[in-house]
């Protein structure tokens, strides 16, 4: 069911088309906000330094529920053209510079996995951290307002 995501020896295809979209699968409750259907912030997870999502080009939304712990849980898109990428702004000017990145990440069962890379004064180490939780709450909420909802959760 799921071979289609195996990478296969494919190779890492870093042009991300303007109105690609990207699957995310999160386990939160949908909440009504001004009339419209929302996935609060906090459903959107960023700990350290990325946040893994399939892209459309090698994959369905549904592709999401191959991988186990997944299944049950709903499924964000964001189109690449919306994303908020580029240098996060910061209001203290003394602050590192940080930069969104999104990069295609293959992994062995699953050619579509790509990332959000959060870049720490120009460089990508997997141990970086962002700065505080107010950076991880603004990049969490701009996710959220240009978020759709593609499947609620069942869980």
């Amino acid at each position: 069911m799921c071979e289609h995501l195996l990478r296969n020896n494919r190779p890492v295809v870093q042009e991300f088309q303007s109105e690609e979209r990207l699957y995310y699968a999160f386990n939160a409750e949908i909440v009504e906000e001004e009339g419209r259907r929302i996935v609060p912030a906090d459903a959107i997870k960023v700990s350290y330094c990325s946040i893994s999502v399939n892209r459309s080009q090698f994959s369905k939304p549904e592709d999401l529920y191959c991988i186990k712990k997944f299944v049950g849980f709903g499924i964000l898109a964001w189109k690449k053209c919306e994303l908020p990428i580029g240098e996060l702004k910061s209001d203290n000017p003394k602050a590192a510079k940080y930069e969104f990145v999104l990069s295609h990440e293959p992994l062995d069962d699953n050619y579509a996995h790509s990332e959000f890379q959060f870049y720490k004064n120009g460089t990508f180490k997997r141990s970086t951290r962002l700065p505080d939780l107010l950076e991880r709450l603004k990049i969490r909420m701009a996710l959220s307002e240009i978020a759709v909802i593609h499947k609620e959760p069942t869980l």
